[in-house]
This record gives structure tokens, sequence and C-alpha cells, in this order.
């Protein structure tokens, strides 16, 4: 485990107000293990609009190149409640996740729990080998690799005031406390080294008058916990 003093600003390019819902708008590749303290944006050209609005929701999301949950793609047959699975996954080269069977009526497995997250997997689809009990090895299933850290408004509240005036930084502080605490394990929201912190837009900010704006996507993090408190260029928001 690495801990630092320093802080660190990741910084996204523009980003329209009214992008459209499920993009990325920012990625940060974590080289080195830590957490995120800070979030949110600053704005690079002014937030507007002529009515009523539906606000923007940005997530924080932590890709954690491990399996998060799985759900079943192809249910296969002669399964059984408890039966232990390995999930394949040939690229990037997933392994070591384990499934437990949770549901699998007359042999179709319908539900898995998962026992080992293992290391290097992507969302998307995985085979799998059975490691004890039945099955005829037809399995497959769908991987999730993310958890959801935190969200923000993007906009402000609809006919209210805009998080929008230029220059200003809209931030929020990441729900977590890192202490100096090695080498016990890390709180759920910390990172390690190969994953990633990514912003999506999981609302659109929108409406009838023509909004505009565009903001820059930043997180701030380090290796232990810290408080930047009173900033008079940040807005706490929610």
């Amino acid at each position: 485990m690495m801990y630092g003093e320093e802080i660190h600003e990741s910084i996204g390019g523009a980003a329209n107000a009214s992008v459209a819902a499920t993009n990325a708008v920012h990625t940060m590749n974590c080289n080195v293990p830590g957490a995120p303290l800070y979030w949110g944006y600053r704005v690079s050209t002014v937030f507007a609009y002529a009515g009523a609005i539906t606000v923007g929701l940005l997530t924080l999301y932590r890709y954690t190149k491990t399996i998060i949950s799985a759900t079943v793609g192809v249910a296969g047959t002669l399964y059984a409640v408890g039966d232990l699975i390995s999930v394949v996954q040939a690229a990037p080269g997933g392994s070591g996740g384990i499934v437990r069977v949770t549901a699998a009526a007359g042999g179709i497995v319908s539900a898995v729990e998962v026992v080992n997250k293992g290391v290097n997997y992507v969302a998307g689809a995985a085979t799998t080998a059975i490691l004890s009990g039945g099955g005829d090895g037809a399995l497959t299933l769908v991987i999730v690799d993310r958890l959801a850290l935190d969200t923000i408004t993007l906009g402000g509240a609809a006919g209210g005031a805009v998080n929008g005036a230029l220059g200003k930084m809209y931030m929020k502080r990441v729900p977590n406390v890192l202490a100096d605490i090695s080498p016990t394990p890390l709180p759920t929201p910390s990172y390690m080294s190969g994953e990633q912190l990514v912003m999506v837009v999981t609302t659109k900010y929108a409406g009838a008058g023509g909004e505009t704006g565009a903001y820059l996507p930043t997180i701030i993090y380090q290796h232990r916990g810290e408080n930047l408190a009173a900033q008079p260029l940040w807005v706490p928001v929610t």
C-alpha cells in the first residue's frame, strides 16, 4: 500500500451540459491505489435556459476490474442450487472469479451469486467451467464490474437557480473516509491500481428552451483522507 501527502486533480475535456445520458464524460485511470475525495465540474461556458428544465445527473463509478455481480446469459441445463462455477473470460484475461448457483428450477439456472470476485474482468459476456456439481457446461454469464460511488446534480433545480456560473466549481465530497489505517482493508469507495474512476451522465440536462453550457469534469484524489472545505470558488452541491 502506498500513501502520500500530495493531492492530485484529474480534469476531463469540455463536456456539453446537454450531452446525452449514458455518455462517459471523464475517465481517470488509476495507476496507484488511493481514494477520490471530491468530484464535480468547473463551468467553462455559462449554463443558460429559457424555461423549466429537466435537471442533469452525473454518477461517479468505480470500475473495479472484478466481478461485482453477474446475471445469466445462456441458462444451460442439469445444474443444481449450490453448484460452484468458474467464470471464464479470455479477453482481457480474467481469472479467479467464482459464482454459486442460487436458483435452478428443473436444472435451468436463473440466478447466481458471486463467491470470489477474481481479477481483471470487464463488463460483458463470460463463459463458465464447472468446479463442483453437475451441469452441461453451457451456462454463460453477463458480468457487471462497476460500483456507483456517488451522484451529483447538473444544472440545478428545474425552473430554479442553475449551477452554472462561469468559472465556479460545483463540487461534492465523496462519502468516504480513508484514514491512514494500513494494513487493514480499504473502505469500499477506495480504488486499487489498474481500476478506473468514470463520470457518466445518467440523466440529460434538457428542456424546451435551447439549453446551453459546458463544463470540465473534475476528480480530486490522493492516498489518504483530506478536508478541503471553505474554498471561495467552490459551490457545494447535492
